[in-house]
């Protein structure tokens, strides 16, 4: 007989991605993203894609937001990748190969903004889960599923 515990690592998530840029979404989404890693994940990465030049904002940021996640030492890694964001995205994906996506969204209005967002682009280009989560949701309370 399988374990509560030994059950919940089991269908833990090994290796998160989670994207972030400066918003209340993308802190919504590391929250979340930091209680699945507290659930069994191993390894949660916290990336940031845009431009190369100018990062000590964005280095900034990433490490803030690691520190959120003290009690998890070792467990959270930061990376910079630049270039368009979904598509930096979904190459860091590829290379790095995590279990989920765990995305912040911003609202947008309407079925066309869905299909011209980020967000939309990594659910169809993923070759993992992603969980999208509301900028003012928060997992325990409201969460969306994708599977590629």
């Amino acid at each position: 007989m399988r374990s509560r515990e030994n059950e919940r690592a089991e269908d833990a998530f090994s290796h998160i991605l989670c994207p972030v840029n400066v918003s209340p979404a993308s802190e919504n989404a590391v929250k979340s993203a930091m209680k699945l890693l507290k659930r069994g994940g191993q390894k949660l990465t916290l990336l940031h894609v845009g431009p190369l030049q100018g990062t000590s904002t964005a280095r900034r940021q990433l490490q803030l937001l690691a520190l959120k996640g003290a009690d998890l030492s070792g467990k959270i890694h930061s990376r910079l990748a630049g270039g368009p964001v979904a598509s930096g995205i979904l190459d860091v994906a590829a290379e790095v190969k995590p279990d989920l996506i765990v995305l912040g969204v911003t609202s947008r209005s309407g079925v066309r903004g869905w299909f011209n967002s980020i967000t939309s682009r990594i659910v169809r280009g993923s070759t993992c889960a992603v969980l999208a989560i509301p900028g003012d949701g928060d997992f325990g309370r409201q969460h969306h599923y994708a599977n590629a």
